[in-house]
């Protein structure tokens, strides 16, 4: 266990560690390659590659979800917050 960290949750992984991410300026979703820590079925320890503040894909399973896609954000408060 580990207080204070940035997490993700450990389902958001793709293959190679990679997380898509929400790029504002652009409106599309960017493949990130991030560097982890402390992981669990739950959760993981994110120690390089995304902010606090940055959104990720959730859904990765959600028809169109893919690197490059335009999107829209959902609204909601991300949990842990």
């Amino acid at each position: 266990t580990r207080e204070n960290v940035l997490r993700v949750p450990t389902s958001a992984l793709m293959e190679g560690g990679r997380v898509l991410r929400f790029d504002p300026k652009s409106r599309t979703l960017q493949a990130v390659t991030l560097k982890t820590g402390v992981a669990n079925w739950e959760y993981t320890e994110v120690l390089a590659g995304l902010q606090a503040g940055d959104r990720i894909v959730l859904s990765l399973e959600r028809e169109g979800v893919r690197e490059g896609a335009l999107v829209t954000p959902e609204n909601g408060t991300p949990k842990g917050k």
